[in-house]
């Protein structure tokens, strides 16, 4: 079996993971961290929480992780076994552009590309991402950007395929946003932002505000926290 990360909100799962044969060697936990496009091929952009990742490698890795920092979506892990490590990532059952992305954990001193937790290095064998090790662990009490979803009234309008969400008053823009149709009556609104507090969220439809937008939302501290 192989290891898994689907991402849907904030939901992860993990998995057993292929071992091969290669010479490994063990270190201090290595954190691996390298950015992905969310891109099929033909340039079709597709949502990154509806990606999914699996790892083959030496060893079952950590903390596999698919996350959106600052607009970029990054996948990362940890391992304390050197070794060569195949990310595979895809939307459905079509793998992204550029992948499946090659990962050699190496021990330091061995001509890696960086330092992990004391003990390893990260060199990526693609041209499609270059992986960062975190020299420093994650702030469990940050807040981390999460995708809000919400319902509002659908106001009898069925067709979402030219309406625009924004925010005409809030502590920031949304890194991505989406709508859909919820049912007869209700529209599905996403936002995807880092900060807490309230926000108006307007809904446009062929440049012009739908009935009763903006919409009012509160979004408390705890949504963000690990």
């Amino acid at each position: 079996l192989t290891s898994h990360v689907k991402t849907a909100h904030t939901h992860r799962q993990k998995d057993t993971q292929h071992t091969n044969s290669r010479m490994t060697e063990q270190v201090n936990p290595t954190s691996v961290k390298f950015p992905v496009k969310p891109e099929l091929p033909g340039s079709i952009i597709v949502p990154w929480e509806e990606l999914s990742v699996a790892v083959d490698g030496p060893t079952e890795v950590q903390n596999l992780a698919l996350d959106e920092e600052g607009g970029q979506i990054y996948i990362s892990f940890e391992t304390d076994i050197t070794g060569q490590y195949t990310v595979f990532v895809k939307h459905n059952e079509s793998d992204l552009n550029r992948t499946p992305v090659t990962i050699n954990v190496m021990k330091k001193g061995s001509g890696s590309e960086g330092t992990g937790g004391g003990g390893g290095g990260v060199q990526n064998k693609t041209s499609g991402a270059q992986p960062t090790v975190p020299t420093q662990p994650a702030d469990p009490n940050a807040l981390k950007p999460r995708t809000i979803r919400f319902k509002v009234p659908s106001s009898g309008l069925s067709d979402t395929s030219d309406m625009v969400v924004y925010i005409k008053e809030g502590p920031e823009n949304p890194s991505s946003t989406n709508i859909e149709k919820d049912g007869e009556d209700h529209l599905s609104v996403s936002i995807h932002i880092g900060k807490p507090g309230k926000y108006l969220v307007g809904i446009r439809k062929s440049g012009k505000d739908i009935p009763n937008s903006p919409f009012t939302i509160n979004v408390p501290e705890n949504a963000f926290k690990y």
